[in-house]
């Protein structure tokens, strides 16, 4: 667990906090990449190279841009970029535009600084790229590199962004509606004075909502007024604006206007209005009245359509201004009229229709999420809702266990099915690690629960193995067999040990363990061996006893000799420690070798020499520290000796 932290440390270190730039934003369908404020038309700028990385991956090349060679190329881009935005409608001289962007060193150019700001433009222009090939939640980052004529070159990477952006801009509040002989108008501005980029008018026609394909411009006085001259006299119209960000994003459509050319009782009712209530699930009817002596009673009345049939709900007194309507349901939009009833002649006055939804206040109870599958490919789990009314769907989110990060969105909204559903996360998961999954459950008012009591689950996804380095061995007495490895779990922390295998030629492979087990160690001894060829393979294993693949080492156990390796002296000397053998006698001797270790360390092989040197010095020592050194004799034939008696030195 501590190797886990700490390479989840210096992964997120690295990832988190190296210098970035926010220069990526989230559109509708991809990402937005700014490449900054030059124009790659050569005469600056050459071109711009931009790559992409997913939070884990390698750098990839994604695109080249630069600056169209001809008009008719920056006609046709600019063309295609336009309908990324429908909702704008700007006239552009585009044979002049060119013109002066080929001539412009950067966007801020004086020649066409005002002309530029259409994202549209900009895209054409090659100073934005919209990166669309891309998944959907998973988090990207941007290097993008600008390579000049004289040579040089500049780079810079963006802040980590993914898709689909959410506009952050307030719902728009219409103020003021009303319809002349000629002419529909419309005031509105955004509740907390932040004014979108841009909107778009649609009215409802035959209960299809219609785009208003007519220009409006990018605003940014507090009050907006919208004159439309195209009508209908003889049919209602119903009016909502949908507002947009710089880069697409649709923020929430405001209420519905109703725009009527009917005149209202206004002898008898003035100021009517229906509004949700602030605390609670319920619609708050509210009028003043005039002529109080002509009215009998006040029938009040609902429909579900604005052009439905109105039902009685309720009838109230010449003495009430007030009602409030408690049998809806949130975000049902309910339409009301107020029925007069005239003492002097027995017939009714109606006011015009006017409407009103409620909110649910009160945040949904947090969702159940739990396991019930999980395997190579994906964690199915299953969510469970309270059982409350009015619930939208459940949204499912992750994280890395033992970090600091917020849990991630992961899902869209999932719609619960008798408060049921099912999730399945087939995204990036690295296998053997702990993942933390949460869920919050949304109603129809769009509030959402605070988070679930996570579930942690154990990725199961396959790792990608590396092989065992390091591989080495050691004979003792013609009998022993000493294997040596990098420990290379204690750098990849899915891999939990390994498994040890033997054969000796020309015989088949064996576990040199029960099947069920593994081996944590990085080296082996294998004892009473036979004289003989062998080959050891060493498999790592994985946190799911999967297998890698091996690596094979090749080992001879030669017939035992009879001699033994001579005696030797140490000498500390100021370079080194001198290992000089006692006088060899045997015949047919050719060479020794020395060895060396230290205390709870395996002997290491450090030198070969003609059995004619009569001494050699270990450079590689350091003060204060203890060795030990023996001698092992190799006769003409290749044979070798016992080893002679060890010999201690502190230096």
């Amino acid at each position: 667990m501590k190797h886990i932290i700490s390479l989840l440390f210096i992964f997120l270190s690295f990832h988190l906090f190296s210098q970035t730039q926010q220069f990526a934003f989230a559109g509708k369908n991809g990402i937005f990449v700014h490449l900054g404020i030059n124009i790659p038309n050569g005469r600056e700028t050459d071109y711009f190279n931009i790559e992409r990385k997913t939070e884990n991956g390698e750098w990839q090349a994604i695109a080249k841009i630069k600056f169209p060679v001809n008009i008719e190329n920056f006609k046709r881009d600019y063309n295609i970029y336009k309908k990324l935005f429908p909702y704008i409608n700007t006239s552009v001289n585009i044979d002049d535009l060119y013109g002066k962007l080929s001539r412009s060193n950067t966007v801020r150019d004086t020649l066409v600084a005002r002309d530029i700001n259409l994202m549209a433009l900009r895209l054409a222009a090659g100073n934005v790229f919209y990166d669309q090939n891309i998944d959907k939640y998973v988090l990207y980052q941007y290097r993008v590199t600008e390579f000049k004529i004289d040579g040089s070159h500049t780079q810079m990477i963006s802040d980590i962004e993914n898709y689909p952006g959410i506009s952050s801009y307030s719902p728009i509040k219409v103020l003021l509606f009303s319809r002349t002989d000629s002419t529909d108008y419309i005031k509105w501005r955004s509740v907390n004075g932040e004014n979108p980029y841009w909107v778009a008018l649609y009215h409802y026609d035959n209960k299809n909502a219609v785009f208003d394909d007519t220009p409006i411009s990018h605003y940014s006085v507090n009050d907006t007024v919208y004159y439309f001259t195209e009508i209908k006299k003889s049919k209602f119209k119903q009016y909502f604006i949908i507002p947009f960000d710089y880069y697409g994003n649709q923020g929430k459509p405001s209420e519905i206007a109703y725009l009527q050319k009917i005149k209202p009782a206004v002898n008898y009712f003035s100021n009517i209005s229906a509004k949700r209530s602030d605390d609670r699930l319920q619609i708050n009817l509210k009028w003043e009245l005039k002529n109080i002596d002509d009215i009998k009673e006040i029938d009040i009345l609902r429909s579900d359509d604005f052009n439905g049939q109105y039902k009685k709900i309720s009838t109230v007194t010449n003495q009430t201004n007030s009602f409030t309507d408690i049998a809806v349901e949130p975000d049902r939009i309910y339409y009301y009229q107020l029925s007069a009833l005239l003492t002097f002649s027995n017939q009714r006055v109606k006011t015009i229709r006017f409407h009103g939804f409620g909110f649910e206040k009160q945040a949904p109870v947090p969702p159940y999420i739990d396991v019930f599958s999980n395997n190579e490919k994906a964690i199915g789990f299953k969510l469970s809702g309270s059982g409350e009314r009015f619930l939208r769907g459940v949204r499912v989110y992750r994280k890395m266990q033992n970090t600091n990060l917020a849990p991630q969105l992961i899902s869209d909204l999932i719609e619960l099915k008798a408060d049921t559903a099912i999730f399945v996360d087939t995204t990036s998961l690295e296998g053997g690690f702990m993942y933390e999954y949460y869920a919050k459950s949304e109603n129809t008012s769009h509030l959402e629960s605070d988070f679930s009591q996570p579930v942690i689950v154990q990725s199961m996804s396959k790792i990608y193995f590396v092989p065992v380095t390091g591989l080495s061995d050691i004979v003792y007495n013609n009998s022993e067999i000493h294997l040596f490895w990098d420990d290379i779990k204690s750098e990849i922390p899915q891999i939990v040990g390994y498994r040890l295998y033997r054969k000796k030629e020309p015989g088949e492979w064996e576990n040199l363990l029960k099947p069920d087990s593994l081996f944590v160690l990085n080296r082996y001894v294998d004892k009473g061996l036979e004289p003989g060829e062998y080959e050891y393979k060493i498999c790592p294993l994985d946190f799911m006893f999967r297998e890698g693949a091996g690596s094979v080492i090749k080992v001879n156990i030669q017939q035992k000799s009879r001699f033994t390796g001579p005696d030797l002296v140490l000498t500390a000397t100021d370079k080194g420690i001198q290992i000089k053998p006692s006088k060899i006698a045997i015949k047919n001797v050719k060479a020794y070798k020395i060895f060396k270790y230290q205390r709870g360390k395996d002997p290491k092989f450090i030198k070969e020499l003609p059995v004619s040197t009569e001494s050699y010095i270990d450079k590689k020592v350091k003060k204060g520290k203890l060795y030990f050194y023996f001698i092992i004799l190799t006769d003409n034939q290749g044979k070798e000796s016992l080893p002679g008696r060890e010999a201690g030195l502190r230096y």
